[in-house]
């Protein structure tokens, strides 16, 4: 029982070494895209016409997604809440990838101060795209006020392309500032989210590598990304755009300039894939 569980659980890859040489990481992706079929069917969850590239693609951006009062207000609680924080917090921040990254939680409490992050909260698109990448209907639980300052030579393995674990999980940002080249945008390889053969292949090797010094969340190599015929590409964005993605897909953090910053709102929610289990126990 505690194997099968393990099989069903959330965790990227299971401790059970013979097991993954055995092929399970394989049957896990494919088991939960069953059960993820069949979740949708049962919870009526159909994806909007205007959010149809997630599907096709792995993502979507809409751009000018605020009207321009309530973006303005957006930006300006944006702000507030960063320089609070940073006034509580009298060293800078920095995550452990030796980047200059503050990331500050928020919850729907907060809307009691700030009232126009209902408007990300309460966002029928991130509902839709959010319920239909887990198969049940969410409600957005928690958003993060995300700066990221880039430095010379910064450290940052998020750089390299990867997929964030073996199901369909769900993130979104809604940019406060034009997001350009010199930002270090988001980039995604476009329908890198399907499972084919040699995505299975790939899922394969990352999950026996995983038992001599691999990454739990599987980077790609220069040969599996010729291999998988990756296609990066860097998701510049302006400011007032939501982009949403399918990070099962092969993406990675955009370097950025030194001194370029980048701000935005992000939210991401990673469903237990099977609960869903509750329905295969």
């Amino acid at each position: 029982m505690k194997f099968i569980k393990s099989i069903i659980s959330s965790k990227k890859i299971i401790d059970y070494r013979a097991a993954n040489f055995l092929g399970v990481q394989v049957f896990r992706v494919l088991l939960f895209r069953i059960a993820l079929f069949f979740s949708r069917r049962r919870n009526s969850i159909v994806l909007p016409a205007k959010l149809e590239s997630l599907k096709r693609e792995g993502l979507v951006t809409i751009q000018n997604y605020l009207s321009e009062q309530e973006f303005e207000e957006i930006r300006l609680a944006y702000y507030e809440i960063l320089k609070n924080y940073s006034a509580k917090n009298d060293q800078k921040q920095r995550s452990a990838n030796a980047l200059d990254f503050t990331k500050i939680k928020l919850t729907p409490s907060d809307v009691e101060t700030y009232p126009v992050l209902d408007k990300i909260f309460r966002s029928p698109e991130i509902k839709a795209s959010f319920s239909y990448l887990s198969g049940t209907t969410i409600n957005v639980a928690e958003i993060f006020v995300e700066f990221v300052r880039h430095e010379k030579d910064e450290y940052d393995p998020c750089t390299t392309l990867h997929a964030d674990t073996f199901f369909p999980n769900q993130n979104a940002w809604l940019y406060i500032e034009d997001c350009n080249l010199d930002c270090g945008p988001f980039i995604y390889s476009r329908g890198s989210h399907r499972v084919t053969l040699r995505r299975l292949v790939f899922e394969y090797y990352s999950s026996v590598k995983h038992f001599f010094g691999g990454r739990s969340s599987p980077r790609v190599s220069e040969k599996f990304a010729q291999f998988l015929n990756l296609s990066p590409t860097e998701m510049s964005a302006p400011r007032n755009s939501l982009l949403i993605s399918n990070n099962f897909g092969i993406h990675a953090r955009g370097i950025g300039t030194p001194g370029a910053t980048r701000a935005a709102f992000k939210l991401s929610y990673k469903e237990t894939p099977f609960s869903l289990s509750r329905d295969l126990m």
